[in-house]
């Protein structure tokens, strides 16, 4: 009997649970017709949202058998669900009993692992155990160990067939990925268009340095007519690249003017952030506070719109326990995020230190090996000993050449760090990392008491909130003083 085992992984949250539904009976229909099983087997964590959805279609519609993998014991994993999630949880696990199979992935991973890597261990469970896996994802990285970009990253790492349904927890959510998503693309342009100036107008240099040294010289110290007249067409081809070159940097500073894309890449970062912190705020059952600098000047109608709209919305408060979670995992993210950030920074950083400095030795070089060059000439016997030899003539040139292009080579390097603003991101992550774990020490006091809890989890939260709409505000700054063309 052939067998198709199809595993899910998906968010808890669904903005639009009839479009997902559809998507996945799609995949189902399709992989079904391409694989024609005699049996369909659906293996799924029973999570609210995604997982539960693909259980009810694969099961009512397709008529799969159930595989139930869940991350802990039963009694535990109940306190994940709400009491209208609990009964559909209670009604597929009660199926599962007589007609399916129920096995714990915690077992595998031993009792002392975190809640987030039994869910983690879960997830890789399913995966391990299917042939082919669902993603309901909107494509972001997860908040915490175990989420669906985890899963995601394993079934690619292990290299099981998987098909992505592109899927949002909230209308938030989906406009916060499709700034991000603008932002990403216009950043990826914007990098390639100033670094093809900054090559071009080194390349530009280059050639020029190169005709008025080598070729203008060669063509002085060649004898034969001939090469003469071939350095000559070479200079004017040299030159006429050069023009060319010089034309498409001109153009490319037209782009920035008129396009303005740093200005674009901004506003929507700056969007993006705003509705990432009012989404993290909502799992919270926090409302946001009223803020001085949102207006329609810093963000789109519509993500205006879904701002003033969460505010009126009724939010349901976690459990103390959840909360210190939640912030725990936001800290986690930031910290891993600045660190990483800080790390990929420093080490470009550091190497450009070093070709900076090789560039100065090498310059420094140059010019003593071009006062030496003036030195010989000036001795009396000079004249006398002068020669032809090609090889002579071009340890001649070779420090005028390098006099006056690698100065042009050591500008377009410190141009590369200060369009990047290098060391405002290393000076800007360093102070989240201090900020962030700060804040975890915290946590990790307010966890060892009861007494005022609720009052230092929302100073904390304020806090966080605050810090991180400062570094947000930090895109308004950008765009409001135009501190250079970098991203």
């Amino acid at each position: 009997m052939k067998e198709l085992k199809i595993g899910i992984s998906g968010h808890r949250q669904i903005a639009n649970p009839d479009l997902l539904r559809k998507k996945i009976e799609s995949e189902l229909v399709a992989l079904i017709d391409q694989n024609k099983p005699d049996k369909l087997i659906a293996l799924t964590a029973l999570a609210t949202g995604a997982d539960t959805l693909f259980a009810e279609i694969a099961h009512e519609v397709f008529g799969a058998e159930l595989r139930i993998v869940l991350p802990m014991d039963p009694a535990q994993y109940r306190h994940d669900f709400s009491d209208v999630d609990l009964v559909e949880f209670d009604k597929w696990m009660t199926l599962a009993h007589k007609k399916g199979t129920i096995e714990i992935a915690a077992n595998s991973v031993g009792p002392n692992f975190s809640r987030n890597e039994k869910y983690h261990a879960c997830g890789k469970f399913i995966v391990d155990h299917s042939d082919i896996m669902l993603f309901a994802w909107d494509g972001q990285e997860s908040s915490g160990l175990g989420g669906t970009a985890d899963v995601v990253d394993y079934a690619i790492q292990i290299e099981r067939e998987h098909r992505i349904m592109e899927t949002y927890r909230s209308k938030i959510n989906q406009a916060r990925v499709e700034q991000d998503q603008k932002a990403e693309k216009i950043k990826k342009s914007y990098h390639k268009l100033w670094g093809m100036g900054i090559s071009f107008s080194l390349l530009s240099a280059f050639l020029f340095t190169l005709n008025v040294t080598f070729i203008k010289k060669a063509s002085v110290y060649l004898e034969d007519t001939s090469y003469e007249m071939l350095t000559k067409y070479l200079m004017v081809i040299i030159t006429s690249i050069e023009l060319l070159l010089i034309l498409s940097v001109i153009g490319i500073i037209r782009h920035f003017k008129t396009k303005k894309p740093k200005e674009a890449y901004l506003r929507h970062r700056r969007n993006a952030e705003r509705l990432r912190l009012v989404e993290w705020l909502a799992t919270l059952g926090f409302q946001e506070p009223e803020l001085e600098d949102i207006s329609k000047d810093d963000f789109q109608d519509d993500v205006l719109s879904l701002i003033q709209q969460s505010k009126s919305k009724h939010l349901a408060k976690p459990s103390l326990n959840d909360q210190i979670i939640l912030i725990q995992d936001m800290c986690d993210e930031q910290l891993q995020y600045h660190e990483t950030r800080t790390h990929r920074i420093e080490r470009k950083h550091e190497k450009i230190e070093k070709l900076l400095l090789f560039v100065l030795i090498a310059f420094v070089a140059a010019v003593v090996g071009h006062l030496a060059v003036e030195i010989t000439h000036l001795h009396p016997k000079s004249s006398a000993h002068e020669t032809s030899n090609s090889y002579s003539k071009f340890i001649e040139i070779l420090p005028v050449f390098l006099c006056m292009f690698l100065p042009m080579l050591y500008a377009s390097l410190e141009a590369r760090s200060f369009f990047n603003e290098w060391a405002k991101h290393i000076q800007d992550s360093k102070h989240m990392i201090e900020f962030f774990t700060v804040m975890k020490s915290n946590l990790k006091a307010i966890a060892l008491q009861s007494d005022h809890a609720d009052a230092q989890i929302q100073n904390i939260v304020d806090r966080i909130y605050v810090k991180m709409d400062e570094e947000n505000s930090g895109w308004k700054r950008s765009l409001i003083i135009k501190e250079g063309p970098g991203i």
